[in-house]
């Protein structure tokens, strides 16, 4: 799609070019998806150019590599947070979690918006409240993470034992697909 037109136009600026019947028109066309349609929706009267780089820029950032090559996908996180009843591992440092103490319960959803499914991780990670911000927080640090486990990589000094975690979920990440009730989205 050409933006040349456009330029660094605003919305007021192409209604006063009386263009704005066009500005529409590749706003339709930029709406190929959920994503797209919402950064469109929140992005509406600023330049075309500017929408469309967004665009990218989020879809770059949704885009599975391994779980669904080249689909979109949005993770939501799915963290909890409980007080261990009894004792509990660590799934990534090996650690007892002791009882009354504060955890983290991970199981995140993934939507594929790509192909209008979603899926959940079928197992349950636990793990120790400073391992907060290690838990992924989208499709890439998700993938990421499945690659670490496949490669046992010890040496990537993010505090995981990938050895205990592979012993906990096994060698793979595992998802459950749901049936689909409505859009996340």
């Amino acid at each position: 799609m050409s933006m040349e037109i456009f330029d660094n136009y605003n919305f007021e600026e192409i209604t006063l070019k009386n263009n704005k019947d066009l500005y529409h028109k590749y706003l339709k066309e930029m709406c190929n998806n959920r994503l797209a349609k919402k950064i469109v929706q929140e992005m509406y009267g600023q330049s075309l150019p500017s929408i469309y780089q967004k665009i990218i820029e989020e879809e770059a950032n949704h885009r599975s590599l391994d779980f669904f090559p080249g689909d979109l996908v949005i993770l939501y996180d799915g963290i909890k947070y409980s007080s261990a009843k009894k004792f509990i591992t660590c799934y990534f440092s090996g650690a007892k979690i002791s009882p009354k103490s504060k955890y983290i319960i991970y199981r995140p959803l993934l939507d594929n918006i790509s192909k209008n499914e979603s899926y959940v991780l079928k197992r349950t990670i636990k793990v120790e409240s400073g391992y907060e911000s290690a838990l992924p927080q989208n499709i890439y640090e998700l993938e990421t993470l499945q690659r670490n486990i496949n490669l046992q990589n010890n040496y990537e000094n993010d505090g995981i034992d990938y050895s205990h975690l592979t012993n906990q979920i096994g060698e793979d990440l595992i998802f459950q697909k749901l049936k689909r009730k409505g859009k996340f989205l």
